[in-house]
Parts: C-alpha cells; sequence; structure tokens
C-alpha cells in the first residue's frame, strides 16, 4: 500500500526539484502517485502539476510571439477557455502558461483596444489589412452623417 504523503504548501525547493525530475526519469511522467510517495512531501496532483507546467524539458519558455498571441487569440473565440484543448495545439506550451498569458497580455491589449476612440481603432484596422490582415467595414460614430 503507498502511504499518503503529508502535503507541504509553498514553493518548491530545489532539492524537490532535482528530486522530480530523477523519479521522473526513472519511472515515467504517468505515475504520480508512486512519484509523490517517493519524493514524500508533495502529492501526486502537485508533482504532475510541477513537472508539466515547470520542469519537463519540452517546455517552450520564450516569451510568446505575435502569431502565438493571434493563435490564442483565434483558438479563444472558437473555443472558449479550452486552455488544454490549446495546448494540444501548441506544442511546448503548457495549459497554464496559455491560460496566464491570454489573461494577463491578449486580455489587456482586447480592452486597451476597446477604450481606444473609432478613429484611431479604424486607423489600426486599416494598418493591418494593409500587412496581410483582415479588412473590417469602416467604423462609424453615432453623429456621422453617412
Amino acid at each position: 500500500m503507498i502511504s499518503k504523503p503529508r502535503s507541504i504548501k509553498g514553493p518548491w525547493t530545489p532539492e524537490e526539484d532535482r528530486q522530480l525530475r530523477a523519479l521522473v526519469n526513472e519511472l515515467g511522467a504517468e505515475k504520480w502517485v508512486l512519484i509523490a510517495s517517493r519524493l514524500g512531501s508533495r502529492t501526486g496532483k502537485q508533482c504532475r502539476e510541477r513537472w508539466h507546467n515547470h520542469l519537463d524539458p519540452t517546455i517552450n519558455k520564450a516569451p510568446f510571439t505575435p502569431q502565438e498571441d493571434e493563435l490564442i487569440f483565434k483558438l479563444h473565440s472558437q473555443l472558449g477557455p479550452k486552455w488544454a484543448e490549446m495546448s494540444k495545439l501548441m506544442p511546448g506550451r503548457p495549459d497554464n502558461a496559455i491560460k496566464n498569458h491570454y489573461n494577463t497580455s491578449i486580455q489587456r491589449r482586447k480592452r486597451r483596444l476597446s477604450l481606444q476612440d473609432p478613429a484611431e481603432l479604424q486607423m489600426k484596422q486599416n494598418e493591418r489589412g494593409a500587412a496581410g490582415g483582415a479588412i473590417s467595414p469602416p467604423l462609424t460614430s453615432p453623429t456621422s452623417s453617412t
């Protein structure tokens, strides 16, 4: 029988990270309950999340590119906040990283654009159109005479 480890809250230590890497190397990245029992200080869920969000060597830790921003925005409009599904389409980007990036960077830019005046927004859309993006019909204000 595998005993349940006493769960530690708070930051992981470098020693815990080293041990987790060694255990995943030995046992694979699926047996989280066994790994946690061997580690002795964290739960299986904590070990799995630490591995998938921080330690897995296939994680792309570089800043998100403008192309990735566009893809996340497009996928979010199609799928909603299904971060795990998006992650499957973006190798090396964990679902948690995509979610955090969307909520901090992309969402902030989206709000900023919605607060800009229509003329400035139209100018940005025209620039995007000239750069090969979609061209939208001109924005009109309630006071314009068209």
